[in-house]
């Protein structure tokens, strides 16, 4: 794994700066969807729906039924964020 020193030099070779402007645009999308929430409780659920989507290796194998049920979400609700995340942002 990189360090962030590493990960920030320029010296790098051809077409990194293309993979870092796509990565920054990917995770700008998933910041704009998450802070387009109106309450801070929904900015936090769209923050676990997210990395559900994404990482879903990161909840140790909860499914996204689950870490809703946790954070009082009924399954309709669950399904209609995860849909909504996609849509927006295109994973």
């Amino acid at each position: 794994m990189k360090s962030d020193e590493d990960f920030f030099r320029k010296d790098e070779g051809p077409g990194d700066d293309g993979q870092r402007l796509l990565a920054a645009e990917v995770i700008g999308r998933v910041f704009l969807w998450v802070a387009d929430a109106k309450t801070l409780d929904e900015c936090g659920f769209r923050s676990i729906v997210a990395l559900a989507c994404v990482r879903p290796d990161l909840f140790e194998g909860a499914t996204l039924e689950d870490l809703g049920f946790r954070a009082g979400r009924q399954r309709q609700a669950v399904w209609k964020m995860r849909r909504n995340f996609r849509q927006t942002t295109g994973f």
